[in-house]
């Protein structure tokens, strides 16, 4: 397929039958314009402020042209957007193949968002001249895109919520709604207020002054006066506990000594650095990282010998990641190993990510990225809630260990909330290489510690290990690719946020505002039609 000449000069795109005019051009430039944008906004350029230029540019190229422009359009916004902030996929598979096919997915549903706003902007046509409609307007289109969010994170294949609006506002005024609403009211209130911003600019250029000024205070007001809103902390007046936190590094080939493996030089590496924090710092529980034992070290008796003695050194109960293996599966487990060397409780991964812990259409997959093959055992999930239960001083803590990407998943974490003192994310991010991905986690570590209201700790083999209060501030971080520890005190909650309670019943209110919000959209779609149809008098 070609191009191909059409009436006037223009010229049409076959695959999408889409004219090449001046517009289109323009609503090219303002998508990728705006995908950018969104991309600078999250970690780990931060850039928070940009979020809403980039869903003010959203806006522009759905709201006033064709169906099959708004798709496109927001097509290519999503497909730049996610195409620069999974730089990571093409380091972890080998292949940019991997990373344009995951792009590719996720911006689909940024387009069917594109056309819903489409459909949103013909239910409210008024919205250039009238505030109610203008307000009615950024309301049903900020309930649509986190109605897409949370599609995109459940689907297919347990979804992907990486890229979330909310997950790039931890240093803005509308962290401070995470304890209430989770990413769902921050990145409701994000949204709203950026197309109001949006409707601000085009009212001005209307030459509506009121309706500019209207529209601009509010958005302001969305953005700014959660900043008023008192800080959240469900653990004020309980004992602290201080926790050590063990990042060992990973080796790389060349620094490996010949003959020696690398998953027991991962374990050693681990074992070395926590022996030294432990020799110099007074801790209560050591907490090693998603895969510090990639040898089980339950049955593997070198692996065993280095952490039961690490135990027994430390006199402290340690809590780290190793596999268990069942034939030609296995699980991702998160271990407590107690003072005396003896297993305690455990939680396996509940959800594996596709593609990278197991390989649906294997066969097809390992022909297109010959890499997949080094997943040679399919990882099987295990059962929520992430919780292990741990003893300290005579009293039972309960600490939710989502491992690794589950922190992006709210409903595995929220689960685990409901009966944890304090979150705890172990996690292996060594074969992401030097990306943005480290970055990106912890920006979810930050944001669930906010929502939640406890303090939490994110331990890596290779970084980013930090730690964060129960408002989301950073007061450890560790550097990639370097071996490091610490020791931090970390306040066990009591009692949950209104963002923790109210999980479920928010999905279900979630769901109902969107089943809304799209009917409007497609009654807009039908109401155009009979307006078209009418005769003009």
């Amino acid at each position: 397929m070609g191009w191909a000449h059409c009436a006037g000069g223009n010229k049409d795109f076959a695959p999408l039958g889409l004219a090449v005019n001046m517009r289109t051009v323009k609503y090219g430039f303002l998508a990728v314009l705006g995908g950018v944008c969104s991309f600078l906004s999250a970690p780990p350029i931060c850039l928070w402020p940009l979020l809403f230029p980039a869903v003010a540019c959203f806006a522009a190229v759905t709201f006033f042209g064709s169906v099959r422009l708004a798709f496109a359009s927001a097509f290519l916004w999503g497909l730049v957007y996610f195409g620069l902030l999974f730089d990571w996929v093409t380091v972890s598979s080998g292949s940019v193949l991997a990373r344009i096919v995951l792009s590719v997915a996720e911006a689909l549903f940024v387009a069917v968002l594109g056309v819903l706003w489409n459909g949103l902007a013909r239910f409210f046509p008024s919205a250039r001249k009238t505030f109610a409609q203008t307000l009615f307007l950024s309301v049903f289109c900020a309930v649509l895109w986190v109605g897409i969010e949370e599609i995109r994170s459940r689907f297919p294949f347990g979804g992907m919520p990486w890229g979330l609006a909310a997950f790039s506002l931890n240093d803005s005024p509308l962290l401070r709604l995470a304890p209430y609403g989770s990413v769902h009211l921050v990145g409701f209130t994000a949204v709203a207020a950026a197309v109001l911003g949006f409707w601000a600019v085009v009212h001005i250029f209307a030459g509506k002054r009121f309706l500019a000024v209207g529209s601009g205070l509010l958005a302001a007001a969305l953005v700014l006066l959660p900043s008023a809103f008192p800080r959240h902390f469900s653990g004020r007046g309980l004992s602290p506990i201080r926790v050590g936190i063990v990042q060992g590094n990973v080796p790389t080939k060349e620094e490996l000594a010949q003959g020696v493996g690398r998953e027991i030089t991962v374990s050693e590496n681990h074992v070395r650095r926590a022996l030294s924090l432990i020799r110099s710092e007074k801790v209560d529980l050591l907490l090693l990282p998603e895969s510090a034992s990639d040898l089980d070290f339950r049955t593997d008796p070198q692996a065993g010998a280095l952490f039961r003695g690490l135990a027994k050194k430390a006199n402290v109960p340690v809590l780290l990641g190793t596999q268990h293996y069942i034939k030609n599966l296995r699980t991702n487990d998160y271990v407590l190993l107690t003072p005396e060397g003896k297993i305690g409780d455990t939680y396996s991964k509940q959800h594996p990510v596709p593609f990278g812990e197991y390989l649906p259409f294997r066969s097809l997959i390992t022909r297109i990225v010959p890499r997949a093959r080094e997943i040679s055992l399919d990882m099987i999930p295990g059962r929520g809630p992430a919780v292990v239960k741990v003893n300290l001083r005579g009293k039972m803590l309960k600490i939710a260990v989502p491992i690794c990407f589950e922190v992006a998943y709210t409903s595995v974490v929220a689960q685990a909330m409901q009966d944890a003192g304090f979150l705890v994310v172990p996690t292996n991010n060594a074969s992401f290489g030097n990306t943005g991905e480290a970055d990106q986690q912890f920006a979810m570590t930050r944001f669930r510690a906010a929502e939640h209201g406890v303090s939490a700790v994110q331990v890596s083999t290779s970084g980013i290990s930090g730690a964060v209060d129960p408002q989301g501030r950073v007061l450890y971080r560790s550097a990639l690719f370097t071996a490091d520890s610490a020791a931090v005190k970390v306040y066990p909650a009591k009692g949950h946020t209104f963002a923790t309670r109210t999980y479920f019943s928010r999905l279900i209110a979630v769901a109902a505002a969107n089943v809304c919000a799209a009917a409007c959209s497609l009654s807009g779609f039908a109401a155009g039609k009979i307006r078209a149809r009418r005769p003009r008098r």
